[in-house]
């Protein structure tokens, strides 16, 4: 029998994985596609260049922009404007944390350019990850997450983006 600590650790290593495959695996691999449209392909925001987006386009396919907006991820290039006081728990073996959501006065600068990144390369459609319902260390409720996701919605709506529902 394994202590509960051990079972803990094994479960954020389990969680860590998971998000390092579908990082990695992410870069082509088909999202849920919206009932309009044919074949879809989801790309990392940060990763994806213009020229991949435009030879999807060429191509048929509906290229998809894929955004963590309720985790902080050290490795992205706005890591820093993400003040201390928006990060919370850590999840994960590799640095990232859930960020408190209730501060949208913080993150919405940050994730607007983030929305305005996806456009800028020619993208229609975002998926966010499926980092949603978690308490995060701070005592989200179901309402923060609520308004979180009606606040999402509505930015990328302002930079002409349609979101894609996570699987």
């Amino acid at each position: 029998m394994h202590s509960p600590g051990a079972l803990r650790v094994a479960g954020f290593v389990t969680a860590a994985l998971m998000t390092l495959l579908t990082a990695v695996t992410s870069e082509m691999r088909p999202a849920q596609a919206p009932p309009e449209s044919g074949h879809t392909v989801t790309l990392d925001a940060f990763t994806a260049t213009a020229g991949q987006v435009a030879r999807l386009h060429a191509d048929g396919a509906r290229p998809v922009c894929r955004l963590r907006v309720a985790v902080w991820e050290p490795h992205r290039p706005d890591a820093a404007r993400f003040p201390s006081a928006v990060l919370a728990d850590h999840l994960g073996l590799f640095g990232d944390r859930w960020l408190d959501i209730r501060r949208w006065d913080t993150l919405a600068p940050v994730l607007s350019d983030r929305m305005r990144l996806c456009r800028q390369k020619g993208f229609e459609l975002v998926r966010l990850g499926d980092d949603w319902a978690h308490p995060g260390g701070v005592g989200l409720t179901g309402t923060d997450w609520q308004r979180f996701g009606a606040r999402v919605d509505a930015l990328a709506d302002e930079h002409g983006l349609a979101l894609v529902a996570a699987r």
